[in-house]
């Protein structure tokens, strides 16, 4: 099953615009670090992200469209409620998405969720994504993973 896809050059117009809206907004706290209080959601958004998958998605505009500042390397996974689900940073800052598979051999969320996130010794990376400001990774939300700091645009979608 396709879990991870990475893609480059996604905005036509840069993440310039972008930067100039975070500049003027305010994060709040959430489960994942510090979210924007606005959302942007291109119109054609799903049109882009069904181009990288090559298959038809809905963005779950509820859960999309925020800026993102992670903690440095938090592991976690995404909420989901489907396995049709995929999720996907496009990085406004430089900044590195990792992957990691436990010591118990879990590297899912539904293979394992009883575990400790933030004791690094029971932890391997075994993917890292260097992604430059209009890169970006879809991502199967259950897959455990972490970003380094550097503001990214956030989305969940449907595959359909």
């Amino acid at each position: 099953m396709l879990q991870c896809i990475f893609f480059e050059d996604f905005y036509k117009e840069g993440v310039g615009n972008y930067k100039t809206a975070i500049e003027r907004t305010q994060f709040v706290k959430s489960k994942y670090g510090e979210d924007s209080t606005i959302k942007v959601i291109d119109p054609n958004i799903n049109d882009a992200f069904s181009f990288v998958l090559k298959s038809k998605v809905t963005i779950l505009r509820k859960h999309s469209g925020f800026f993102r500042k992670p903690p440095n390397c938090l592991i976690h996974f995404e909420d989901f409620s489907t396995e049709d689900e995929w999720s996907a940073v496009v990085a406004i800052e430089p900044t590195t998405f990792n992957l990691y598979r436990h010591k118990s051999g879990a590297t899912k969320a539904y293979q394992t969720i009883d575990v400790n996130y933030r004791y690094l010794p029971d932890w391997d990376y075994y993917t890292n994504i260097l992604l430059r400001p209009n890169q970006g990774v879809m991502f199967r939300p259950w897959l455990f993973h972490s970003l380094e700091s550097g503001i990214v645009h956030y989305f969940r979608m449907n595959e359909s």
